[in-house]
């Protein structure tokens, strides 16, 4: 015990040393430094519709389409470039896309002649070197086939594996409803899609659907409760509030993403949004991923992490598993704009 009176000032010094050295140790224990490294590439993943259907106008009012109503159907020629088809205002468009710092992979929906041939899922998984070789690849395929999207995705899942040290977009761009049921062979398959994109999203969290087309889902998309609106589909926007998701978005408190629809092309303009969105989020994984080979990182409040010298609260990041920490929102902006702002993480001693 140290509760007693000190005459004299040695001694007092002397006993309030032994006495309260003890009680300060936690004070002046070292917290322990957490190395995290800046995520690798983005991985891309493009599963691209192929479907006879992708022959059709995107724009059917257009003057050239309306000389040629016909072209694109069964039996019939190809629409002339004024008259540009799905597919290939979706390949013009893929082509001009940014291939620096990503890593591109694609698979196509498959041709073939029969039921049976039309619904088994795309089963090649090829990479590419450069965003325009993949879109000069996807741009020899004839087009031909049913629209296996359940079941592609699924392949997709089975055939990479999650990397904890980036993140994997996966990209579906479609002109048509899934009619590849095992119910009934070319039914539309609602339940399947809504069950494979679910797969596919809690296996890699980021899949942004392109639906191609006036007859996607149904007119007006918003209002159709087709296959396509029962995905998960959105490549989610990071947040902290709504003032960061775009218009008529909300900021979901719990993932810190942003709750979007997908994205309704019935013209190429309308390409543009998806670029900027896509960029965007190849941006916030370049600058605001980082990771830990140690797998030390815990959501409490013995972490302390500064970014820039400055301390940041738990709204500025979140923890995906022990070994990722993402940035969000306004500091997420501020890597993003500078990038070698320094990240720091410490945790408390055990």
């Amino acid at each position: 015990m140290c509760l007693r009176m000190l005459g004299l000032a040695g001694s007092m010094m002397s006993m309030l040393s032994g006495c309260l050295s003890p009680s300060l140790e936690p004070l002046i224990a070292v917290r322990q430094n957490v190395t995290v490294v800046s995520s690798q590439a983005p991985r891309l993943i493009w599963v691209l519709d192929n479907s006879g259907s992708m022959r059709l106008p995107l724009e059917p009012s257009l003057p050239a389409c309306l000389a040629e109503p016909a072209c694109g159907t069964s039996g019939h020629l190809n629409c002339s470039r004024g008259c540009p088809s799905r597919k290939q205002v979706a390949v013009d468009w893929l082509s001009k896309q940014a291939s620096d710092g990503t890593h591109h992979s694609s698979v196509t929906y498959p041709k073939g002649f029969t039921a049976q041939a039309q619904c088994r899922s795309g089963d090649a998984l090829v990479s590419f070197s450069s965003v325009g070789a993949l879109a000069d690849s996807w741009d020899s395929q004839i087009e031909g086939g049913g629209t296996p999207t359940a079941a592609t995705l699924d392949f997709v899942v089975d055939s990479i594996a999650p990397n904890a040290n980036t993140d994997t977009f996966v990209v579906l761009m479609t002109d048509g409803l899934p009619n590849c049921s095992p119910l009934a062979p070319m039914a539309v398959d609602a339940e399947g899609v809504a069950a494979a994109s679910k797969r596919l999203v809690d296996v890699y969290q980021r899949l942004l659907v392109v639906g191609l087309g006036d007859d996607v889902v149904g007119s007006p998309i918003d209002e159709n409760p087709g296959a396509l609106t029962a995905m998960t589909i959105d490549l989610p926007a990071l947040c902290e509030t709504n003032a960061d998701c775009r218009q008529g978005s909300l900021c979901v408190t719990d993932t810190k993403t942003c709750a979007d629809r997908f994205y309704y092309v019935s013209k190429p303009s309308q390409l543009d949004a998806i670029t900027d969105r896509l960029n965007g989020a190849i941006a916030e994984t370049k600058a605001c991923l980082f990771t830990t080979p140690a797998r030390t990182l815990r959501n409490d409040s013995s972490v302390e992490i500064q970014v820039g010298g400055e301390l940041v609260t738990n709204v500025a990041y979140r923890f995906e598993g022990l070994d990722r920490l993402r940035f969000v929102g306004s500091t997420c902006q501020r890597l993003i704009v500078d990038p070698s702002l320094s990240v720091n993480v410490t945790v408390a001693p055990d």
